[in-house]
Order: structure tokens, then C-alpha cells, then sequence
């Protein structure tokens, strides 16, 4: 990787939270990286702690191809037991993609991982330049603007049994790949009164 790598850092003076939705990549849990036998360069890494208050965590990372088997995959959990939903790549020019990988907490407040959010990142013929970890909130929260309300259950309906490759911005809420009834239960349940 480049010295401009998006995977250096650690946790040098305390583990300081960042503005926003943007949550901190701790320092990684095991070795820096390390390659397997297939060439997949493999981090396992740690979430500041806050982001246990969101239910749903988005990581967005740019790269692009430098070799003949590109291969960009994100897994949350101490033994990377909860696969992400990718979306489909979205191209920035000049061979760079913007990749997205989403998760719905399985169970709200609980750690993917021992006592904190641990993801396992793996790679292998790219260059990343970006590498961010953002909380989107509350499950039902399909337009990110911080409330459940009925223009997050318009989405849900517009969106009614749309089915594949779906995400969290077609209304389903629990990223099981349709947008079905209940989607529309995970936006009631959210909503304020």
C-alpha cells in the first residue's frame, strides 16, 4: 500500500471521537495487515465506541483496479460473522470507484464483535484512497435525516416489494434484499411520536 494508505493510525493519545456521523477507526486488533496465501491483504479493525448508538454503519471506501483480480470485501464481527450489503460500485473517473458496504445491527446497542464493533477489511489488486466508517442511525432512517417520520415511510411504500439489490435509501430498512412488510414494521416502530 501507498504511505498515503487510509488504514494507518492508531491510537496514540486516547481514542478521540470525530463531528458527525464520522466514526473513528481504531487501531487495528491484530498485526498492521497481513497477506493470505490467495494475495488478499486482510485488516481486522476496531470501531470508537460510539458507534454502538447507531443501528446501522456504512463504510465507504474509493479505490481502483491495479491488477488482474480485484477483490474489495467487508465483514463486521470478531470472526467477520456478519457479512455487509455492498452496493453497486459507482464510478468517480480516472479508473476510481466508490465502493459502500452496509450493515443493520442485528440486535440495537450490542457490539458486532467483543465489547466493541470489530470489521475484518480485505483486498487485493487495488489502491484505496479513502477509507471512512460513517453511522447512518436508527433502523427506519432511510433518508438520513436523523428522524423516523412519514417521508421515511413514503420511501418504504414507494418502494414496496422492490426486490435484489436494494439498500437502505429504497426502504429496506434490514437489508435482507426486498422491501417488504417489514420494512414498514422497522419505520413504525421508529417513529416519534
Amino acid at each position: 500500500m501507498a504511505s498515503n494508505d487510509p488504514f494507518l493510525g492508531t491510537i496514540a493519545d486516547g481514542w478521540p471521537d470525530l463531528p458527525g456521523s464520522l466514526l473513528k477507526l481504531g487501531a487495528q486488533r491484530v498485526t498492521y495487515y497481513s497477506y493470505d496465501a490467495q494475495g488478499v491483504q486482510r485488516y481486522a479493525c476496531l470501531l470508537h465506541p460510539n458507534s454502538l448508538l447507531g443501528d446501522t454503519i456504512r463504510i465507504t471506501l474509493e479505490a481502483r483496479v491495479v491488477g488482474p483480480s480485484p477483490l474489495v470485501q467487508v465483514d463486521f464481527g470478531a470472526n467477520a460473522e456478519f457479512p455487509t450489503t455492498p452496493s453497486v460500485p459507482v464510478p468517480l473517473g480516472n479508473g476510481w470507484m466508490r465502493y459502500e458496504f452496509t450493515i443493520v445491527r442485528p440486535t440495537p446497542g450490542v457490539a458486532m464483535g467483543a465489547y466493541l464493533d470489530m470489521f475484518d477489511y480485505a483486498g487485493r489488486d487495488i489502491e484505496a484512497r479513502l477509507f471512512e466508517v460513517n453511522d447512518l442511525g436508527v433502523k427506519g432512517n432511510v433518508n438520513f435525516d436523523n428522524t423516523v417520520n412519514i417521508l421515511d415511510m413514503v420511501t418504504v411504500l414507494n418502494n414496496y416489494s422492490m426486490s435484489g439489490n436494494t439498500n437502505i435509501e429504497n426502504g429496506d430498512t434490514n437489508l435482507d434484499g426486498v422491501v417488504n412488510f417489514q420494512d414498514v414494521t422497522n419505520v413504525l416502530n421508529a417513529m416519534v411520536p
